[in-house]
C-alpha cells in the first residue's frame, strides 16, 4: 500500500512539473490595425493551462519588433494571421497595474506555423 502511494505521488509530481516547464506559446485571437505608434495590436491567448504568463493579453507590435520564423528568417507584418501560433518575447515594463486585459509590447515574435 505504501509503495502504491509513493508511486502515485511520483507520477503526480511528474505530471504537474510537466505543466510548469511546458514551453509557452500563444495563438492569435484578434488583430487590430493602426494603433498610434504601433502598426498592429494582437490579442493572443496562451496555450498553457497551468501557470501561464498571461491567459489573454494584447500585444503591441511596433516598428522595432522583430518577426521571424523558426529558421530565423525575417518576416513582414502581413504574415501574422488569426489562428497562427507564436512565441513572444515581451519588452520589460515597470508598471502593470491597469485592470482588464493586460497590454504588453513585443520585442520579438517567432511565428511557429
Amino acid at each position: 500500500m505504501k509503495k502504491a502511494i509513493i508511486i502515485l505521488t511520483c507520477i503526480l509530481v511528474l505530471v504537474v512539473s510537466f505543466f510548469f516547464i511546458q514551453k509557452e506559446t500563444f495563438t492569435i485571437e484578434e488583430i487590430q490595425y493602426g494603433q498610434d505608434d504601433y502598426s498592429i495590436m494582437l490579442t493572443v491567448k496562451s496555450n498553457k493551462k497551468l501557470n501561464p504568463t498571461y491567459d489573454l493579453v494584447n500585444v503591441l507590435v511596433g516598428k522595432e519588433t522583430k518577426i521571424i520564423d523558426n529558421d530565423n528568417k525575417l518576416l513582414e507584418l502581413n504574415h501574422l494571421e488569426v489562428g497562427k501560433k507564436l512565441k513572444i518575447e515581451f519588452e520589460e515594463q515597470l508598471i502593470k497595474v491597469l485592470p482588464g486585459i493586460p497590454l504588453e509590447s513585443a520585442e520579438k515574435i517567432v511565428l511557429l506555423n
